[in-house]
């Protein structure tokens, strides 16, 4: 594993507050190490900027600047890129060559790439662009939100885009009519996170009001996309052990006096039964899941697995008891319980989780990781996801969850604000305005699993909990137990440097 901040100028050296890489077509049947990709960057010069990223034999990066996107009258805080189109309705949508982007000044602009120049009328491109390699055009300007758009999704087939505002509200807008065909008013403060199940039955928004919102989608004949609250959460249950109450002493009934008539042998026993007595008894209580507006970031950025077997999300807090200090943690919930607990929680986080990305490779299982099965999540494969806290990159292995993959930490003076990770890399902007890759080796990832099928093909791939599933990690190790929710995992992220786990 290597780790490298990319000294470019990448968007004068203001804030970076996106950062994508474009699909590619037969992801799970790719030959790594990749050839050249392409990645999208924006930030807080209100541009986009499209760059090539390749990786050379010893692992360093290559980038070279191919376009700059010129259209937000404010700063660019997402972008997206499209998907290959799978309906009929969308005849442009091209995977790779439609981007979807968002920001304060709460317009969503679809770009689409061109042969060629648009023509004097119609073009965006000032005289700074001479230097573009590649030609954009505006497909659609997406207007209805009132203020700052924070995060946004697409729907697997294209056909329409979440968006996430900070007017309290989500919006779904159907891109073929340019209009938003619903405006989602179930959160109390900003909406900082949006994600889309990619088996296209629901979607989750998360919130500084402290909760997570999952959505089911339906469509009716008419083909109108139909959306139902799912779910919410908002608290969750902390089990804790504590001390029974002790004998009062002073009673004369419970411990008899020194200066009484019963023998001081006597009384030592009866003393020494009362102690034995003091127990611990297990309690559990609500607490609050995640962090309120107080929580220095603009997103929240949740993320559904690339089969859609788990959802997971950041600004998570976990208080086992009242007097202990609170935990920063990531919570993984399952897709065939989204209404309940999560199971798992992902800790050791020395600040607080503020994106999650998934790989959008498929990996083979590894042989140790089949035999020992300590893990909670039991796959035919495996899948690697990356989470940013405010200073720290952490790479988890759903075959491994309770010790991350690799930590790297302190690469950047700003705070972290977003991930893209592909197959062997996986890039990370800041505040500080400059971009950072982590590569591994094809040794350290694994082969890529060419015959995985997403969960909701078939029940053989959906998400099975294995049989030692109830488990917690504590100070002490990994103990067993025979009812528990979650999963808490994880290690301290090294002060500075590189941590390989």
């Amino acid at each position: 594993m290597k780790a490298k901040t990319l000294q470019i100028n990448w968007h004068a050296r203001l804030p970076v507050f996106c950062i994508a890489y474009a699909p590619k077509q037969q992801l799970q049947q790719q030959q790594l190490p990749a050839p050249a990709r392409r990645l999208a960057t924006s930030g807080g010069d209100q541009q986009i900027r499209i760059w090539s990223l390749e990786l050379a034999v010893d692992g360093l990066p290559k980038v070279d600047f191919i376009a700059s996107l010129n259209r937000h009258s404010s700063v660019v805080n997402c972008i997206q890129w499209g998907v290959r189109n799978t309906n009929e309705r969308l005849s442009f949508v091209e995977i790779g060559n439609l981007l979807a982007s968002g920001g304060d000044d709460g317009t969503l602009v679809l770009w689409q790439q061109t042969d060629r120049k648009v023509s004097e009328g119609t073009n965006l491109e000032s005289s700074d662009d001479v230097e573009n390699k590649e030609h954009w055009r505006i497909v659609s300007l997406l207007r209805g939100c009132s203020a700052d758009i924070y995060d946004i999704a697409w729907s697997p087939d294209g056909s329409y885009i979440l968006a996430g505002c900070v007017d309290y509200t989500a919006r779904v807008w159907d891109v073929k009519e340019k209009t938003c065909i619903h405006v989602l008013t179930d959160h109390s403060n900003f909406v900082q996170g949006v994600s889309w199940d990619p088996l296209d039955e629901f979607f989750a928004t998360q919130s500084c009001d402290r909760s997570v919102l999952l959505y089911k989608l339906s469509k009716a004949q008419s083909r109108n996309l139909d959306v139902k609250l799912f779910s919410k959460h908002a608290k969750v249950t902390a089990h804790t052990s504590t001390a029974a109450k002790a004998p009062d002493v002073s009673d004369p009934l419970e411990v008899p006096p020194e200066d009484s008539h019963v023998p001081a042998e006597k009384r030592a026993k009866h003393s020494s039964d009362n102690t034995k007595a003091v127990t611990s008894v297990p309690t559990s209580s609500a607490t609050r899941m995640f962090y309120d507006d107080t929580l220095p970031s603009f997103f929240r950025r949740l993320s559904f697995s690339p089969d859609g077997a788990f959802l997971v999300a950041p600004a998570g807090i976990y208080r086992g008891a009242a007097k202990e200090a609170p935990l920063n943690v990531v919570y993984v919930f399952a897709r065939e319980n989204l209404r309940g607990e999560p199971i798992a929680r992902l800790s050791g986080f020395k600040k607080p989780a503020i994106a999650v990305r998934f790989s959008p490779v498929l990996y083979e299982p590894r042989s140790s990781s089949v035999c020992a099965r300590t893990t909670v999540i039991d796959l035919p494969y495996r899948m690697v996801f990356a989470v940013a806290t405010q200073d720290a990159l952490v790479v988890y292995d759903t075959a491994r969850l309770e010790r991350p993959l690799a930590v790297v930490a302190n690469m950047h003076f700003g705070t972290l604000t977003d991930l893209a990770p592909d197959g062997l890399s996986v890039m990370m902007s800041a505040t500080d305005g400059y971009c950072s890759i982590v590569t591994f080796s094809a040794e350290e990832m694994g082969l890529s699993h060419v015959t995985a099928v997403r969960a909701g093909a078939s029940n053989d791939c959906a998400p099975v909990i294995a049989k030692t599933s109830a488990v917690n990690v504590l100070h002490a190790g990994l103990v067993k137990k025979k009812k528990s929710t979650a999963v808490s995992g994880g290690s301290k992220v090294q002060e500075n440097g590189v941590q390989k786990i």
